[in-house]
């Protein structure tokens, strides 16, 4: 039987084409408490993303646009910053 996220990718083709980046991702299920451990559909264009999901069989689409200033983004450029890797912010 297909993987109903894969079925998802087939009908999102056009998106996928058109995207400035796309991808798969995943995290392992682990204890369960973590509804965005799954596999993902990701598309990226400069300011924006979308990434669209299963959750208990439900079907989810999140949209992000982009923002400065995370507590994730200074974490990852922290540790680049501790290494000596210079990074640029689009």
């Amino acid at each position: 039987m297909k993987d109903r996220i894969n079925e998802i990718r087939e009908l999102l083709e056009s998106v996928w084409k058109k995207s400035q980046a796309f991808g798969r991702c995943w995290q392992k299920k682990g204890d369960g408490t973590n509804p965005l451990a799954t596999s993902h559909i990701t598309f990226l264009n400069e300011k924006e993303a979308v990434t669209v999901f299963y959750h208990e069989g439900q079907l989810y689409l999140i949209e992000y646009q982009t923002v400065v200033k995370t507590l994730l983004g200074d974490e990852v450029k922290e540790i680049l910053k501790k290494k000596g890797i210079e990074i640029n912010n689009r």
